[in-house]
């Protein structure tokens, strides 16, 4: 299944606003678009480029969802995924490349083959909970994780505690950003 979460209203850098126009400008009202759509509300989202940092969370008050594996070069996602999945990753894919259509349809069979299972961020979180796992939200030494496929091993995956901090994956002025 797919879940609907906030990723801003125009895909602003949101470290670049006040807390209030991030709040006014990008959250609540994506919030009430999402609101009106689907009649229901967002429980998630993900800052745009991950950019984003304590009071950001605080003030949005949903889960801060990024990525743990970022395809970046849309030519080579499934080369980047057998290098760098495991339990609980998302990956980052960008749909406006048509690569990474055509890469997916690599990449979910591929996934499949090698055990893991395909589930929403939140259905991630449900499971990690209920083994037991802290939830790793940090990529490398830093920052949040989450976002797009995630795909769920059977056996259980090594974790961490290590507090988030602020963090931006991805160059707000690439081709790639997020």
């Amino acid at each position: 299944g797919c879940e609907i979460g906030n990723h801003s209203y125009d895909h602003t850098q949101l470290t670049k606003l006040s807390t209030d126009a991030v709040m006014e400008e990008q959250i609540q009202k994506t919030d009430t678009i999402i609101a009106q759509a689907t009649g229901g509300e967002s429980i998630i989202f993900r800052p745009p480029y991950g950019s984003t940092n304590d009071e950001i969370n605080a003030a949005v008050g949903e889960a801060a969802i990024l990525w743990s594996v970022d395809t970046l070069d849309p030519d080579a996602v499934l080369a980047i995924v057998e290098e760098e999945v495991k339990d609980g990753s998302v990956l980052l894919m960008h749909d406006i490349y048509q690569t990474t259509g055509q890469a997916t349809q690599l990449v979910v069979p591929y996934l499949k083959a090698q055990g893991y299972h395909f589930v929403t961020v939140t259905q991630m979180m449900q499971i990690q909970t209920l083994r037991g796992e802290t939830l790793d939200w940090t990529r490398g030494d830093t920052g949040y994780i989450t976002g797009h496929i995630t795909p769920v091993r059977t056996p259980q995956a090594k974790t961490s505690t290590a507090a988030p901090q602020d963090v931006t994956y991805g160059d707000p002025d690439s081709d790639y950003g997020d």
